[in-house]
């Protein structure tokens, strides 16, 4: 399963000859080189010699027109395919970048592979053939699953103006969301409310105005006082500005889908077994987020657990779902849930990577995204943080969030957790850590979740002031402009999303009697953002390697300003924005770690020493310095294996890494 286990590691434990000394460029290299004709958007899974990974937008022949994926099993010593299996995705069921297929790492347990896909659904194949068992729609309601939730903005939408009771507790909400094509919005009201047509196109017009001269308060105002006006109309007006919400406002909005790119855990409980997922989009305004537990052997939904907080101060009873997100005319006589009409103290907070589960405590751990509406931290509800649940039951059991204090700057928005959680032993007990990508990395109880240590992940000067090019937040009169110069002091004061943190799980070597544990996070983030490419590569390495006893450097520093890793050679520091926007692995004493150049290395632990490496790929072309991805390596055996998605071959590449013959 996805970084190699219940606790999220990366580390295969004992059975493997690599290690510092085997791990070098005479005796370890490329075994196999295989298209799989399709980009490979996640770390691949290796069970009994096979290796299960699946792509997005497959060229397979059974996939018309690339709609769809295919998941691959591939003997890992001949790079054979033993199995494979591909579906077909109508257009507009991909996710919001345009992917259709799959991005997570499958998990394969009890003769049975399961994965998520770009369409919401979750997947349960055979093991032996890869031959189709089961699917469950969490994006949609699934009545042959007992699943009542379309978690769609349609059908959302359709509910909130269906219901008088929703309206009046969402109207604000809606009337924000219709803020953004204010050009339509003017045009509907001007033949029946003439007056606030007018109104509206005043304040627009002082919106643009104060964005052209950057003035960030009267910007946050004019945005508050323009959805309240919209609300007002909307209620004067609401079975007409229904239909046009839904059909006009919706369409322009192009707001994204819930899409499965959580990897499945899945937990056997006696004879019976459990997967748990996450399947939503917290880019979307509309959407709420979920943790699904499904029936392992039918697909049929246990429970589900609302991770958009109902109430300040109070928290979520499980199978209590929000009201606009049932599909009324869908039966599920074999699932009972409850309903919420009043409007949460925010909107998404979905979890979008994969779910970690402690048998000590009976709990699964998820790390949920940002809130919609956004903001600095601390944010509204069950956004940006951890949460614990009952495995069995799913109530809730605790909640953090990650600190403030860990965004480089006070203006960061947008912080997002994309990292899946890592428990470890530490001092005795068990902890569970999570990174996020505003830089920050924070340890907690695995009971309580109570934090025990966090740190910042992204340098500072030795003078512990900030770097102009870490985070950079340019003005509304820069935001269109490919790598403005911007200062601290504008950055500071202008809110902006901060992607230079880790976006991947964390890997770790357990402490020792004789040694302590260490751990090893991947930083920086993609190269779509306008302000530039997701690290500063002169400063920030793309790995950052931590003691575990109190997240201090793990590695020796030089003595720059600020100071970088002194033993790691030609590798980090060198090529303009070469990011660790994957998970790395460990491997006794070796640490490998892929990145967005498209490359994959190997270092020591001990050092940060620079083993070995290869260039996997180019980036494709596009954006602000290209876009690939490789997202990780697992290891198995002696075996390392990586994918990824980068310029030719399909779009994507699966590579198999091991001691070179005669060595």
């Amino acid at each position: 399963m996805y970084h190699g286990g219940y606790h999220h590691g990366g580390n295969p434990g004992s059975g493997s000859s690599l290690n510092s000394s085997t791990v070098n460029e005479k005796a370890f290299g490329l075994l196999k080189s295989i298209n799989l004709e399709g980009s490979i958007l996640s770390v691949p899974a290796v069970v009994d010699g096979f290796i299960y990974v699946g792509v997005a937008n497959s060229h397979n022949a059974a996939v018309q027109a690339s709609n769809g994926g295919t998941i691959y099993k591939v003997d890992i010593v001949s790079g054979e395919i033993a199995a494979q299996y591909s579906w077909q995705l109508q257009p507009g069921e991909g996710d919001s970048h345009g992917f259709y297929g799959m991005g997570c790492t499958p998990t394969v347990i009890n003769g049975l592979v399961y994965f998520s896909a770009f369409n919401g659904h979750v997947y349960c194949l055979k093991q032996s053939d890869l031959s189709y068992v089961w699917d469950t729609d969490l994006r949609n309601a699934d009545s042959r699953r007992n699943q009542p939730i379309s978690n769609t903005a349609e059908n959302i939408a359709t509910n909130i103006f269906k219901s008088p009771v929703l309206l009046k507790n969402y109207v604000n909400h809606i009337g924000s969301l219709s803020s953004n094509v204010m050009g339509k919005v003017i045009k509907f009201f001007k033949p029946s409310n003439p007056t606030l047509a007018d109104r509206l196109w005043n304040l627009r017009a002082e919106l643009r105005t104060a964005m052209k001269n950057d003035q960030v308060a009267q910007v946050d105002e004019l945005e508050d006082t323009i959805a309240e006006a919209i609300a007002t109309g909307i209620l004067a007006d609401p079975a007409n500005y229904g239909d046009f919400f839904v059909n006009t406002v919706l369409p322009m909005l192009g707001l994204p889908v819930a899409a499965g790119w959580c990897s499945p855990l899945v937990v056997n409980f006696g004879k019976s077994s459990r997967v748990y997922v996450g399947v939503a989009e917290g880019e979307n305004p509309l959407l709420f987020g979920f943790v699904y537990a499904l029936d392992g052997l039918t697909g049929n939904l246990d429970w589900a657990y609302c991770t958009t907080q109902f109430t300040a101060g109070a928290n979520n009873p499980v199978n209590q779902i929000p009201a606009p997100a049932i599909d009324l005319s869908v039966s599920t006589p074999g699932y009972s849930y409850t309903t919420s009409d009043g409007f949460p103290v925010c909107m998404g907070c979905s979890v979008w990577s994969a779910i970690a589960y402690d048998a000590g405590t009976g709990l699964v751990y998820a790390s949920t995204g940002n809130p919609q509406p956004d903001g600095a931290l601390p944010t509204p509800g069950y956004s940006n943080g951890i949460i614990a649940l009952n495995a069995t039951t799913g109530d809730f059991k605790a909640f953090q969030q990650m600190p403030k204090d860990t965004s480089y700057r006070d203006s960061d928005i947008d912080v997002d957790i994309g990292s899946a959680c890592t428990l470890f032993e530490l001092n005795g007990s068990t902890v569970v850590s999570v990174s996020c990508k505003n830089g920050g990395y924070m340890v907690c109880d695995a009971e309580t979740l109570d934090i025990i240590h966090y740190t910042k992940l992204l340098p500072h000067m030795n003078d512990g002031s900030q770097i102009p090019q870490i985070d950079p937040h340019p003005p509304y009169s820069q935001q269109n402009e490919l790598s403005p110069q911007v200062t601290n002091a504008v950055s500071n004061i202008n809110p902006g999303e901060n992607y230079f943190g880790p976006f991947n799980t964390a890997a770790v070597i357990p402490a020792t009697p004789a040694a302590d544990g260490k751990i090893f996070i991947g930083i920086g983030g993609p190269n779509y953002h306008n302000q530039g490419p997701g690290i500063d590569y002169t400063t920030t390495p793309f790995m950052k390697a931590l003691n575990m006893k109190d997240l201090s450097e793990a590695w020796p520093m030089d003595s720059n300003d600020p100071p970088r890793y002194s033993k790691v050679g030609a590798s980090m520091y060198t090529n303009p924005g070469e990011s660790g926007l994957s998970s790395p692995a460990v491997v006794n004493d070796v640490v490998f770690c892929s990145t967005s150049k498209i490359a994959i290395y190997a270092f020591s632990a001990a050092d940060g020493t620079l083993l070995w490496s290869r260039n996997i790929g180019s980036e494709t072309q596009g954006y602000n310095g290209g876009y690939g991805y490789c997202l990780g390596p697992a290891i198995w055996g002696d075996y390392v294996v990586a994918g990824g998605l980068i310029l030719g071959q399909s779009g994507g590449i699966l590579e198999i890494y091991g001691p070179k013959s005669g060595t």
